[in-house]
């Protein structure tokens, strides 16, 4: 099985696959922007243009919270229901069964946080890929200096230890 490759950035280090930039995945325009960024893309996901400076502006700035971004996509989409905050299934649920549950609603953000950092990160997960590896696409690009976004792959387990289970999504 291959290693993978620590990415160290924005909200911590964890190990990702594949990772490459992709100027389809827009980059973040300040360091704290993630979250406008990610709303940018899941509206353009559902045929939405919205640029994320102005969904920053619409949120009173960045960083931006989970539940304000919810708010603010539910104000620009009202075609769904968005929300963001924590996210669980009933007791006895796996931490897979929730990511799946989430991938039925389409792209979704999650903030990914690393303990012992001092600030968190948002990036878009779209599902699985055959080998059952999410694919993520992150604002922040390959390092701070980059001009666009990237896309990579995490493994569910490597996932499940700088995720939160905190979300934003649209129904």
């Amino acid at each position: 099985m291959e290693a993978g490759t620590l990415r160290t950035g924005a909200g911590g280090s964890w190990r990702v696959f594949d990772e490459r930039a992709d100027r389809a995945v827009p980059k973040q325009f300040n360091d704290n922007a993630c979250a406008a960024a990610c709303g940018e893309m899941l509206l353009a996901d559902r045929g939405i243009s919205q640029n994320q400076r102005a969904i920053a502006e619409l949120a009173g700035g960045v960083p931006i919270a989970d539940a304000d971004l919810g708010f603010v996509l539910d104000q620009l989409d009202q075609s769904r229901r968005w929300s963001g905050g924590e996210v669980r299934l009933p007791d006895g649920a796996t931490t897979q069964q929730l990511i799946e549950t989430l991938n039925s609603t389409g792209s979704w953000a999650a903030i990914l946080w690393e303990p012992g950092s001092s600030i968190g990160h948002m990036v878009i997960v779209d599902g699985f890929d055959p080998g059952g590896r999410l694919l993520i696409r992150d604002p922040w690009g390959r390092s701070a200096r980059a001009r666009a976004g990237s896309r990579y792959k995490m493994e569910v387990s490597e996932f499940e230890r700088v995720w939160i289970e905190r979300a934003v999504l649209g129904r």
